[in-house]
């Protein structure tokens, strides 16, 4: 008995340790989700600001969050990176954001990132006053981005087909940091784009804008994740309002962190038109990431245009895919802790 019973005796110790071993190493490692990472778009001001301040800063984990900040060029690149799991959060404007909810039901919408203009920029000298005149011009324009539904809305209304015939409106895709050269060169006649891409337009192409609107820019989260860890989202949120603080506080600082990493002319900087009142904040009570009703109907034109245009497979029901619960505790949380200021600690 004495070996056998001995012999199953320790293999059994063995399983049961093993097994308490296997348990504590998951259990470490499974009960909260520390890794978030967050993709913003390295030429997008003011997102480049407020997302610099939270790569440079330790504002993120001031408020309980461990997130990671990967950038990349293009909002179509993040939708990517989302859809294959090496995100767990965006920033984007509402055409990327729309893109990614029609395709991918695991994602929602948890806060407003910044209002920002979409315009249309052509040469000073242009003969092209208005949207009439574009009628057999050709306009540059980054597909899946931001400004297409709006050159596509912007046509419409004035009964402009898009195509090569006569009379109507070439769309070339160019990605945003082509159009500004390809409008000098007078490779197109026309680009639709969005700030710093208006700036730099303008001033290679010596250029004028004609025509603008306001989009806005959401964050998204996936939804799975989002579910599974609500502190985490609550504590990314709260380093999003303190970073629109330290943004507005430290408007030098802040600009010379983003000209770094977007390569952007610094002397076209305060050209840029920036139409976010986050960045007037003086406390943090005065940042205001919150979608309004306002917000929500402007968002939604912009997403029933890219159904109607066949940009999307469905269409997007904004609001419906918009969860601020999470945004909701994040406020009220910063209204009693305050600002994380004079712990925020310059990582760069």
């Amino acid at each position: 008995m004495s070996k056998n019973k001995s012999l199953l005796f320790a293999i059994g110790a063995i399983l049961v340790l093993g097994g308490i071993f296997s348990y504590s190493a998951l259990d470490r490692k499974a009960p909260q989700k520390d890794d978030f990472s967050v993709s913003w778009m390295r030429t997008w001001a003011t997102t480049g600001q407020i997302m610099t301040v939270l790569a440079n800063t330790n504002i993120a984990s001031l408020h309980g969050s461990n997130a990671t900040f990967p950038n990349f060029l293009f909002g179509p690149e993040m939708n990517e990176a989302a859809r294959s799991g090496q995100v767990d959060a965006t920033n984007t404007g509402i055409v990327p954001t729309t893109n990614l909810l029609a395709v991918d039901d695991d994602w929602v919408v948890v806060a407003r990132l910044i209002y920002f203009n979409v315009s249309l920029v052509v040469p000073q000298n242009s003969g092209i006053k208005n949207i009439a005149d574009l009628s057999g011009k050709s306009v540059g324009v980054p597909f899946g981005g931001g400004s297409h539904p709006y050159i596509l809305q912007r046509l419409g209304e004035d009964g402009i087909k898009v195509g090569d015939g006569k009379g109507e409106v070439s769309l070339v895709n160019l990605k945003p940091p082509e159009q500004a050269l390809a409008l000098a060169r007078g490779e197109v006649d026309a680009v639709a784009t969005w700030e710093p891409q208006t700036a730099i337009s303008l001033d290679k192409a010596e250029g004028k804008v004609i025509d603008e609107d306001i989009h806005v820019g959401f964050i998204t989260v996936r939804k799975s994740l989002a579910e599974k860890y609500p502190n985490k989202v609550v504590a990314l949120l709260k380093a999003y309002i303190d970073a629109n603080l330290f943004v507005a506080q430290n408007p030098n600082m802040v600009d010379a962190w983003f000209v770094k990493k977007s390569q952007f002319d610094p002397v076209l900087l305060s050209r840029i038109k920036v139409i976010e009142p986050n960045i007037g904040a003086d406390a943090i009570k005065d940042v205001n990431i919150l979608i309004s009703d306002k917000d929500f109907a402007r968002s939604q034109k912009v997403a029933d245009i890219m159904f109607e245009n066949n940009l999307t497979p469905k269409r997007v029901d904004i609001k419906g895919r918009t969860d601020m619960s999470y945004l909701e505790r994040a406020i009220k949380d910063l209204s009693s802790e305050g600002t994380r200021k004079g712990e925020i600690v310059i990582l760069e």
